[in-house]
């Protein structure tokens, strides 16, 4: 197993960000179960955390 999968974030709040990013995030996510999303967009260089964020 790799080490970025061994120590990636199981859930939303092991994610380490900013508050701002993660309650936006939060936001959408909220909107996407009530069916009442629009895309997200995740950006930025290769090793910021895209993925862990996706995936948690």
């Amino acid at each position: 197993m790799l080490w970025v999968e061994k120590y990636r974030p199981k859930d939303i709040s092991e994610v380490v960000a900013d508050k701002e990013t993660i309650a936006r995030v939060m936001e959408w996510a909220k909107k996407w179960q009530k069916g009442t999303w629009k895309p997200l967009l995740l950006a930025g260089p290769p090793g910021v955390g895209k993925t862990s964020l996706a995936l948690a």
